[in-house]
């Protein structure tokens, strides 16, 4: 690795994971994954290309991974099944796993949503009078009546535990 590389490797781990992070708890707080972090995260990919010395056509066809998502994100979307923010996000982070990568990718979203529903269905059952939850968007509205999840968690944790289980962030 040469003296360039070097910080180069630290900065797009630390940033990758404080991003994904951010948008995490801003869905969590606020339901809303703000639009710069997918830019962020769809960008930042771009010095990790040059990291793991990728050629022309491989970074393309990540980046057509991105857009395979973002495609199917938005059909869930128009069905009010994912958020605008779910979908840019899963897009963004997406890429970073290329097609060889992208079910085990969608498996741990899925995985971690499903831990994610079962907690807010404790959160709510259990914990509802809690001071600290009570003004949490999650914990509005009554049990099956169409509340949203703040998948931004669970698209945020697949995706860091995945981005150090692959090695993503040691092969930088």
């Amino acid at each position: 690795m040469d003296l360039f590389a070097f910080p180069l490797h630290w900065f797009v781990t630390i940033t990758f994971v404080t991003v994904i992070a951010y948008a995490a708890v801003s869905d969590f707080l606020s339901q809303i994954i703000p639009n710069w972090t997918a830019i962020v995260l769809a960008l930042l990919f771009l010095p990790a290309g040059y990291l793991w010395q990728l050629g022309g056509a491989e970074i393309a066809l990540r980046y057509s991974v991105g857009l395979s998502l973002f495609a199917g994100g938005a059909l869930l979307f128009t069905g009010g099944i994912l958020g605008g923010g779910d979908v840019k996000l899963i897009a963004a982070t997406g890429l970073w796993f290329g097609w060889k990568s992208v079910l085990a990718y969608l498996f741990a979203v899925t995985l971690m949503g499903g831990v994610l529903a079962i907690t807010v269905i404790i959160l709510k059952k259990y914990f509802s009078a809690a001071p600290f939850l009570a003004g949490l968007p999650l914990m509005s509205g009554a049990e099956g009546q169409g509340q949203s999840l703040p998948y931004g968690v669970a698209i945020g944790a697949a995706s860091i535990f995945l981005f150090f289980k692959l090695g993503l962030g040691a092969t930088l």
